[in-house]
């Protein structure tokens, strides 16, 4: 299954369609648009119980395989960003009640003590899986410069209008510093090899 979904992020295709600056908007869009997106659980608390492992998690980003042959990998990469900056200044929250992260109905269980190492350990893989993807969705030499920026931006206008914890942006910068490091020392995640993307700095080619 990861390996599946791994051919399916990576081997998006840009969508010929719209402009460089097109694509930019949509990512840039769907950034903000996904920020809030784990907290729709709120909404669906009978079922989900608020901090939903479904909803806090990578999950809602991968909706977008979908669609992508209309939409191409620039919704999905803003998706990724978007929820990973989320739960990274999540990541500091107490794990219990509405702290911590729950299964859905019916089991309704909760992470307990494991929850910050879950909504840790999917903001990294959010944040690891970006500057590939954006050489895919944005452009080969600044996707990963800008998704990069707007990863900063967006954790800091993110705890600035409402976790108001500059330990929770700490957090978030730390995670995304972790997930740079990782990329930089050429580890991929493991699908990512049957793309034909070998080392770092490779561009996957049209197909």
């Amino acid at each position: 299954m990861l390996r599946l979904v791994g051919r399916r992020v990576f081997g998006m295709r840009v969508n010929e369609s719209r402009s460089a600056m097109g694509r930019i908007l949509w990512f840039a869009g769907c950034v903000y648009v996904f920020l809030p997106v784990p907290d729709l659980d709120i909404l669906l608390v009978p079922v989900l119980h608020h901090r939903s492992i479904i909803t806090h998690s990578i999950l809602p980003a991968l909706l977008f395989l979908a669609v992508e042959r209309h939409h191409g990998a620039a919704p999905v990469l803003g998706a990724m960003v978007g929820l990973a900056v989320h739960l990274s200044t999540d990541a500091l929250s107490p794990p219990i009640g509405f702290g911590a992260v729950w299964l859905p109905e019916p089991v309704q269980v909760s992470l307990g003590p494991l929850s910050p190492i879950w909504l840790a350990g999917n903001a990294v893989i959010g944040f690891w899986i970006a500057p590939d993807l954006s050489r895919r969705a944005l452009d080969p030499r600044f996707g990963p410069l800008l998704t990069g920026l707007m990863s900063v931006i967006t954790a800091i206008l993110c705890v600035w209008l409402n976790e108001k914890a500059f330990a929770a942006l700490g957090i978030a910068l730390a995670l995304f510093a972790a997930a740079c490091a990782l990329a930089w020392a050429g580890l991929k995640i493991i699908p990512l090899a049957d793309t034909g993307q070998t080392k770092r700095g490779s561009h996957i080619p049209d197909t």
